[in-house]
């Protein structure tokens, strides 16, 4: 048991010291890392750009390191993409894309970097790369229903951009998808999001029979799950008795 504290922590310590020594390459090579005047630590999989000499030594000497240090890269990019959730939720979405290419350059099979990615992009506006990067994730690990329920969710905020009928069915037999599933899981909670965002996709849809039957479930779990703006604009469009 000692034993396993002591690898916890030098566990601890070799990813502090990667993370301190990836800050140092990005510095020391900001110069030259641009693909259309974009730093390419801030685009997905560097944005595919060739990389200059100085990055791929930086890189090389990236690797080195962990493979010293880690038991394997497979793992040491499951820590580069749990760095990456937790800097995105903190809303710094520079240093969490920087995690997330970090782990791709480590493991680029590891699907989690590419739903990274897909949100990421999906924050900043580019819903056909995010669409494309979600996709791509859920192929590779298809029972993901949190990653589910976001590329359904990124798929109708597409539709509300571009008003793609396509992109409105995708989301609603994805949103759909999600719920026979939790229906046979314990707990309502997660549900409750995915209800409301089926309401306003059925909405969308103009079939005002499926958006309040949704809208109902969503209330049933929490009144105040739908937003008051839309039962507003449901009540207007279809006056119940």
């Amino acid at each position: 048991m000692f034993y396993s504290i002591i690898q916890q922590s030098m566990a601890r310590y070799w990813l502090i010291l990667l993370v301190s020594f990836s800050l140092l390459t990005e510095h020391a090579a900001q110069a030259q890392s641009k693909l259309n005047g974009v730093d390419i630590n801030l685009l997905p999989m560097y944005g595919g750009a060739r990389k200059p000499k100085r990055l791929q030594l930086a890189d090389e000497l990236f690797l080195a390191t962990t493979d010293r240090n880690e038991p394997n890269r497979a793992v040491a990019a499951k820590h580069f993409v749990k760095r990456g959730m937790d800097y995105f939720r903190a809303g710094d979405y520079a240093t969490a894309m920087k995690r997330f290419n970090q782990a791709w350059l480590l493991d680029s099979t590891n699907a989690d970097t590419y739903w990274g990615f897909g949100i990421l992009r999906g924050s900043q506006g580019d819903y056909n790369e995010s669409i494309t990067l979600l996709s791509n994730s859920l192929k590779r690990q298809p029972d993901n229903q949190n990653l589910t329920a976001d590329l359904a969710g990124t798929l109708l905020q597409r539709y509300d951009a571009f008003r793609a009928n396509a992109d409105l069915e995708r989301s609603l037999a994805l949103f759909e998808l999600y719920v026979s599933r939790e229906n046979n899981a314990s707990g309502n909670e997660s549900r409750i999001p995915v209800y409301a965002a089926l309401a306003m996709g059925y909405f969308r849809k103009q079939d005002y029979e499926r958006a309040w039957q949704w809208t109902d479930r969503a209330r049933q779990l929490n009144p105040a799950a739908v937003d008051p703006t839309f039962l507003r604009q449901l009540r207007q469009a279809a006056p119940r008795q």
